[in-house]
């Protein structure tokens, strides 16, 4: 079963549910607006990933920030406090899946953890 993280209106989590869907993936969807995350979660995805890959930073949430918030997401150990009062700054979708993980939505990756192909 694929697990999917993300926030529903964002384009990237629908291709990634539109690619889930029309290759018949059973899969379940988390909300990071209405489920939140926890620290364990987030903890897992920061062992990962190396934690710029955690932030998105091309998004409007990121560009909002100030300087100092910023020079925050780029420290190593980055506060969970932080990111979970701005979860929009979250590289999505994050997937889980019996075969990897993946961050984004790449086509051609996907195709590759998820289809085995």
């Amino acid at each position: 079963m694929v697990k999917i993280y993300g926030i529903p209106n964002c384009n990237s989590v629908k291709k990634g549910l539109d690619f889930l869907r029309n290759n018949n993936i059973d899969f379940v969807f988390h909300d990071f607006k209405k489920q939140s995350l926890t620290k364990e979660k987030f903890d897992e995805w920061n062992s990962i990933f190396e934690n710029t890959k955690l932030i998105n930073r091309s998004g409007t949430t990121f560009k909002q920030l100030t300087e100092e918030q910023k020079s925050l997401l780029s420290e190593i150990n980055f506060s969970f406090d932080f990111l979970i009062s701005k979860l929009s700054v979250i590289k999505r979708p994050i997937v889980e899946t019996s075969s990897g993980y993946l961050i984004g939505f790449d086509e051609n990756e996907w195709i590759k953890v998820i289809l085995n192909q």
